[in-house]
């Protein structure tokens, strides 16, 4: 997760931290697509393509790594845009982050009295959403 708010700012039943989510799926079932790198957006919104996606989830444009393969992202975020790549290769840019959508209702008043408004900064976070996982080799560069 990028731009997340902190986790002193969550609530206790708060479902998702307000982020930027970027997705990193496996495959299950041979030959059935499931790409990796895509977007979820837990009380945020983004533009594709110059156009507001209220979508909580955004599918990125990559393969389906299957087992226990390794894969490379980087996520490189500018003042112009956001962009993941997996393997070297663009899979998913987008613009625009702001405060808003699915979620919002879930996070503290403080944050949805924000609700329109840019999502500039925030926490980075790796999380387990029920599967294992494993990182290695993180490195945050400033550009």
């Amino acid at each position: 997760m990028i731009h997340s708010q902190s986790p002193e700012s969550m609530l206790l039943d708060q479902a998702f931290p307000l982020s930027l989510e970027v997705q990193l799926l496996g495959g299950i079932t041979p030959k059935i697509l499931r790409p990796t790198g895509n977007l979820c957006t837990p009380a945020t919104h983004v533009s594709v393509n110059n156009v507001l996606v209220t979508d909580h989830c955004i599918n990125a444009n990559s393969e389906t790594y299957y087992g226990e393969e390794w894969i490379a992202l980087e996520i490189i975020v500018t003042k112009e845009k956001i962009t993941h790549k997996i393997n070297g290769n663009s899979v998913i840019t987008y613009t625009n982050p702001s405060i808003g959508g699915q979620f919002l209702e879930g996070t503290s008043k403080e944050i949805q009295l924000k609700d329109g408004q840019p999502l500039t900064s925030g926490y980075i976070s790796l999380q387990s959403e029920s599967h294992p996982i494993e990182f290695k080799n993180i490195e945050i560069l400033e550009l």
